[in-house]
């Protein structure tokens, strides 16, 4: 999917290197995450990868097709909802938005975003504005107009740093029953929190300090299905969680002896 993606961004004619020589795979129905320092540049791998930003070197395919070609197939949900959600469009009224420019027939995109709002149990707040709903309601609401897009890959850049610990936990476990109830479609999550990393994965990807290149791949072999209480105390994710501690702890002191900026 991602092979040898390099990105510089030129600052006051100097040039800054943003991500070196990344390189990743997801597979159909695999949810993947993606853990590092901070200011590593894992957003703007994410950002690469949904077409937002071009890479300086380097491919991103999608089922073998380049990605500028299938972004059709990519859906990206941001971490700040309020932000992305349009105020003086309700509920439905968001979610269609992103129907809109698909070649659907009304009735078609009517059931699309219906189904969608439903599948994250906020049919009975159709016609409530953003402004009208708490911040975990709104994150559902941009969950549901993205599921709505019938993604391959749905992308989420920090989803739900924003939110307090209860309604974290509670969007986590939503999020793993859309994905079970979506069949094929793969998930890649870049997220600062390891914890949840584990929990929702099949596989956790760690970066490196900036410039971001990854370094360590863990496969985590939690069963599932999970729950917050049981699998997060199991020995295997406690064992994961140090050794991907361990791994971001000695690439940030390694940056850090060598005078990086992590601003």
């Amino acid at each position: 999917m991602v092979s040898h993606v390099s990105k510089s961004f030129q600052r006051r004619g100097e040039s800054s290197e943003v991500v070196n020589d990344a390189s990743l795979t997801v597979e159909a129905n695999e949810l993947v995450s993606i853990v590092g320092p901070s200011g590593c540049g894992k957003s703007t791998l994410l950002r690469i990868i949904a077409g937002l930003v071009s890479a300086s070197s380097g491919t991103v395919t999608v089922g073998g097709t380049d990605s500028k070609d299938s972004l059709h197939e990519l859906v990206l949900v941001f971490q700040e909802y309020e932000r992305s959600l349009c105020p003086w469009r309700s509920a439905i009224g968001n979610v269609r938005l992103g129907l809109e420019g698909l070649r659907l027939s009304r009735a078609e995109r009517e059931e699309r975003a219906d189904a969608a709002l439903a599948s994250v149990g906020l049919q009975e707040f159709a016609e409530h504005y953003p402004w009208e709903l708490s911040g975990g309601m709104q994150q559902r609401l941009q969950i549901a107009r993205a599921l709505a897009f019938q993604p391959s890959i749905l992308l989420m850049d920090e989803p739900f740093g924003a939110l307090d610990a209860l309604t974290r936990y509670d969007l986590e476990d939503e999020l793993l029953r859309l994905w079970r109830a979506r069949s094929g479609m793969s998930i890649v999550l870049v997220t600062h929190d390891i914890d949840e990393a584990i929990y929702l994965s099949d596989r956790v990807l760690v970066v490196s300090s900036r410039p971001a290149s990854v370094l360590a791949e863990f496969t985590v072999d939690v069963p599932r299905p999970r729950d917050q209480v049981t699998s997060r105390n199991s020995s295997e994710f406690q064992r994961l969680r140090a050794e991907i501690v361990q791994l971001i702890g000695r690439t940030s002191n390694s940056a850090a002896g060598h005078g990086a900026d992590h601003r």
